[in-house]
């Protein structure tokens, strides 16, 4: 493991700050993914533990990409297009009575129309249906989901107590 002493020096300050920011979290790498995969497994612990049963996702990124042109006239243009989500979630595992943070993928496809009149380009996007490409507890994921994944815990937290928190009316005073 490398330490302060063993870091390189750089001739760039920015480079050199940049080391300094960076380098604690580097060197303990192995420390750190075993800290996060064991605050996964508590949390999933905690939250079976006091048995909610909420499902709750949240969004951890997207990415769109196009292809299959087709150009009918000169000026149209029909692309299709195809957008991956991901999302981190409380959940039911399918076919199962256990609730796990889960990883979820989804496709969805659809077109992109544009037409051309020579002063603008305006365009339509129609989705088809979206279909799940894979559901895994986060704990199972490869390393770079599994880091994207943990990030938004803390807000999945905060999102799994605000809807099952309850507001109790205010009952009048009696006179």
């Amino acid at each position: 493991m490398a330490t302060e002493s063993s870091r390189p020096a750089f001739h760039s300050r920015s480079l050199q700050e940049a080391l300094a920011e960076a380098a604690p979290h580097l060197e303990n790498i192995p420390q750190n993914l075993d800290a996060i995969s064991e605050d996964i497994k508590t949390l999933e612990r905690y939250l079976e533990t006091v048995g909610v049963r909420v499902p709750v996702s949240l969004p951890m990124g997207h990415g769109e990409e196009y292809g299959n042109t087709q150009s009918g006239k000169h000026c149209d243009l029909s692309t299709e297009v195809e957008e991956f989500n991901e999302i981190v979630e409380w959940a039911q595992v399918q076919g199962k009575d256990r609730w796990r943070i889960l990883y979820r993928k989804v496709r969805r496809t659809g077109t992109l129309q544009t037409t051309y009149d020579g002063s603008s380009a305006p365009w339509s996007l129609s989705w088809k249906d979206a279909e799940t490409v894979t559901t895994t507890p986060l704990i199972e994921t490869p390393l770079p989901i599994r880091l994207r994944g943990f990030k938004q815990l803390p807000q999945l937290l905060r999102t799994l107590g605000e809807h099952v928190t309850v507001t109790r009316p205010q009952l009048p005073q009696a006179m």
